[in-house]
């Protein structure tokens, strides 16, 4: 896919991050800062991967400080 969006939620569905890509590399590397720029806290964290035309992919984060 030519974008996709990648939002990063706490377990308890409070979006903290949100950001899109264009790369075609197929990677994105998060600085671990929420919309504000402050670190997140340690903890688990959901991330959704939309892409227009293909299926929602979502995953588990741990974030370890």
């Amino acid at each position: 896919p030519a974008t996709a969006t990648i939002e990063v939620f706490t377990v308890t569905g409070q979006r903290v991050a949100k950001f899109t890509t264009s790369s075609g590399a197929g990677r994105v590397q998060w600085d671990v800062k929420n919309d504000r720029g402050a670190d997140v806290a340690s903890g688990g964290y959901v991330a959704v991967i939309t892409s227009p035309g293909v299926f929602p992919v979502i995953k588990k984060l741990l974030v370890v400080r």
